[in-house]
């Protein structure tokens, strides 16, 4: 009976000890549920009840959601209604209907990150940090990077008339772009000769989902040719999927080596390794002895610098250029319960030696400045 009841209040006083650390626990979390959130369906009711003006709910939810995606102040966090989210969903689609532009917005301007190469973007002269300012008439100020999508949309084969500013010539450049089927074979290889030395030359125009395997296939044609050299063209690559960037530094490093280290809003830092793939070891063979150059420019940005910081901290390429672009950060997208989709940063990414290049860019060891 004594035992019962000494075992009784053991339990007891571990009860007491819990409720009390959590109680403690709850009140050093910030309390923004319901207090922060009474305001905003005070404010709802108010304009529906209230407002001379005929607005409907849905309209001031899309409104409310913009508004805090807007409020981070992070021209790489976004929110898209359901049209905008379908648009936005085609960007690394195997094959869409565009001119083949990537942009970024910064302080309600819409910069050019980079035209996709052999694209109408590029073939009509449009450049990296050129700002678009007017689509078909229609200026861009205080437009979202959703409704800049739809403007941009059309049917192939139509034109849609651009505006951009130019900062290096301080002029307006006016085009008209005819809107084509643009596929997404983002590797080409080929062989050039320099003095009768046989050089691969690869061009990598964005990390799309097949990214990593059109580069092994390019790396086998490269192999079979007896290359002694590869340069590696990163020039105007927006960025893409960090899990091809991921595979492909697995082809340079057979061993478990950092190629990256992501650091979430914690600050806590997680190193992304390359992993031990038996059929990538012949390719990792033939790269370690092989002398590897990387070509970039100030549109190569988010994964392209990943790729190149990595192998520039380890000392395995030399790159040519100027700085990259300058993208630190790694988004995340949520699918909405309304159809619509938040594409939110959720990530610091760092090279190996921990260098975070955001807004900084990657500097090249040669510089060369292209005509």
């Amino acid at each position: 009976m004594r035992k019962s009841r000494i075992f009784l209040l053991i339990i007891l006083l571990l009860c007491i000890g819990v409720g009390v650390y959590w109680a403690l626990k709850m009140q050093t979390q910030p309390k923004v549920e319901q207090a922060d959130f009474a305001v905003v369906n005070e404010l709802h009711k108010l304009i529906t009840s209230e407002s001379v003006y005929d607005i409907d709910s849905e309209k001031i939810v899309e409104g409310a959601l913009r508004g805090m995606a807007n409020a981070i102040n992070d021209p790489y966090s976004t929110y898209y209604s359901e049209q905008e989210a379908a648009l936005h969903k085609q960007t690394l689609a195997s094959e869409r209907i565009g001119i083949g532009l990537e942009l970024s917005e910064a302080n309600g301007k819409f910069i050019v990150v980079a035209p996709i190469k052999s694209s109408p973007a590029e073939k009509a002269g449009i450049r990296p940090l050129d700002e678009l300012v007017q689509i078909n008439e229609v200026r861009l100020e205080g437009k979202t990077m959703g409704e800049v999508r739809k403007l941009m949309h059309g049917k192939e084969g139509e034109s849609v008339e651009l505006v951009l500013y130019r900062p290096e010539l301080e002029q307006h450049v006016k085009l008209s772009i005819k809107r084509e089927r643009l596929k997404n074979d983002t590797v080409q290889g080929d062989v050039i000769e320099v003095e009768g030395t046989k050089i691969g030359y690869m061009t990598i125009s964005m990390f799309g989902e097949k990214t990593a395997d059109e580069w092994q296939k390019s790396l086998d044609a490269l192999i079979e040719q007896d290359v002694e050299g590869l340069i590696i063209d990163v020039r105007d690559n927006p960025g893409g999927y960090l899990h091809s960037v991921a595979q492909m530094m697995s082809m340079f490093e057979q061993k478990e080596i950092v190629f990256a280290y992501m650091q979430n809003h914690d600050g806590v830092t997680e190193p992304l390794k390359t992993k031990k793939i038996e059929q990538f070891e012949p390719y990792a063979k033939w790269l370690r002895s092989t002398p590897v150059t990387i070509l970039q420019n100030e549109g190569s940005a988010s994964a392209s610098e990943v790729f190149a910081g990595a192998l520039q901290d380890w000392k395995r390429a030399v790159i040519i250029g100027v700085t990259s672009f300058g993208k630190g950060t790694v988004q995340q997208t949520w699918d909405l319960q309304n159809g619509g989709e938040l594409k939110l940063s959720t990530n610091k990414w760092l090279t190996p030696s921990k260098r975070w290049v955001h807004d900084v860019g990657i500097n090249p060891d040669v510089e060369v400045t292209q005509h």
